[in-house]
């Protein structure tokens, strides 16, 4: 009995001692700080158009309980403005002064209320921030979809690289990395 118990709280010793280690692979950075304060300053604003522009496409919506997939920034704006309510608008708000989780895919904020990455476009400048997901209605979609954004979207427009992989490619990854 003592032995068994000897094991677990060894574990439980190793499983805290690997979950620090792996908080400091990821720290957020003064970049991190950044997006999400013009993140907080356009939801301040009611400024629809900024968030649509620096969302990921395409994402999945959940709309009236059903799932749907959006491709370019005009789809997504009309349905922003509808499901992107004060009530959601004021619950991101409050998360932003709470501290930041970050790991290979993000940066969140609460339970999910607010992905967001740094990518990098091939050929272009490393370190764009986009928006993955938001307010619980719009994420970026299980599987993998090609990218029909509009054509001055910078991610749509250049096949951008996310954590999830390369856009459309939503298998999981590692930034950067081309599958």
């Amino acid at each position: 009995m003592r032995t068994t118990l000897a094991a677990v709280l060894a574990l439980f010793a190793m499983a805290h001692v690997l979950c620090a280690l792996g908080a400091d692979m990821y720290p957020v950075t003064d970049a991190d700080k950044k997006i999400l304060s013009e993140i907080v300053g356009a939801l301040q604003r009611k400024d629809s158009t900024w968030i649509a522009d620096h969302m990921i496409y395409p994402l999945s919506v959940v709309v009236s309980n059903r799932t749907r997939s959006v491709r370019s920034k005009e789809q997504f704006l009309p349905i922003l403005r509808r499901e992107l309510t004060d009530s959601r608008r004021a619950k991101i708000l409050e998360l932003a002064k709470e501290p930041l989780f970050k790991n290979w895919r993000g940066t969140m904020l609460g339970n999910g209320h607010l992905w967001f990455t740094q990518y990098h476009l091939p050929g272009g400048k490393a370190g764009t921030y986009g928006i993955l997901a938001i307010g619980h209605f719009a994420f970026q979609p299980k599987e993998s979809v090609k990218p029909r954004a509009a054509a001055n979207h910078p991610v749509a427009a250049n096949s951008a690289s996310t954590p999830f992989g390369r856009v459309g490619d939503h298998r999981g990854g590692v930034a950067g990395r081309d599958r």
